[in-house]
């Protein structure tokens, strides 16, 4: 755990040593199109999953522009990210640490792509429980910079899942969560 925060600071304040042209900062709020994914198991049979949820996100974020590249940290809250497992209806929040690199084109838009480690705070739902508190994304997008107006598309995969319990027949079985997710973000630039 201690790494995983090590890695995120220093992700975050890379830009400062890489001697970057322009340092912007902001805060940032959107939301998010989720569903809840599990793996089919023969040891403990289909888990079905169904339904999706809307999920709202606030956080800050730190670019630094490289000329026609950006490196960009965001420190992110998520609340509500969930679906239904078996009928049980699934709902997460975490907190999450997207670092993406960008490559900028005229007139100010933009695309990206990076990794997103994240942290869960709490599962809710029938039956369930966290185990697993970490997982990692995977994360590209689009957007357009407006003034100090930021808008981004964002499309997020699990590359490394994070996992919940659900109690089926006696046994235990996995289910990975807020796999995939689409988000829309606005964000305020304050320099």
């Amino acid at each position: 755990m201690k790494k995983l925060i090590l890695l995120t600071v220093f992700c975050l304040f890379a830009p400062f040593g890489l001697k970057a042209q322009v340092i912007s900062y902001g805060l940032h709020t959107g939301i998010a199109y989720t569903t809840v994914a599990a793996p089919e198991s023969e040891r403990y049979g289909d888990v079905s999953t169904s339904g999706s949820s809307f999920a709202y996100h606030i956080g800050l974020f730190l670019r630094g522009d490289l000329k026609n590249f950006y490196l960009e940290g965001d420190i992110v809250f998520t609340g509500n990210a969930g679906g239904v497992v078996d009928g049980s209806d699934v709902k997460a929040s975490y907190l999450g640490a997207p670092l993406m690199l960008g490559k900028k084109f005229y007139p100010g838009f933009r695309i990206f792509a990076g990794l997103v480690p994240n942290l869960i705070l709490g599962v809710k739902g029938d039956e369930f429980g966290d185990d697993d508190l970490f997982s990692m994304n995977m994360i590209g997008g689009a957007g357009v910079d407006i003034s100090k107006l930021t808008l981004s598309l964002r499309y997020e995969r699990c590359i490394l899942w994070s996992q919940i319990y659900y109690e089926k027949s006696g046994a235990d079985v996995d289910a990975g969560i807020i796999t995939p997710m689409l988000s829309l973000c606005a964000a305020i630039r304050f320099n």
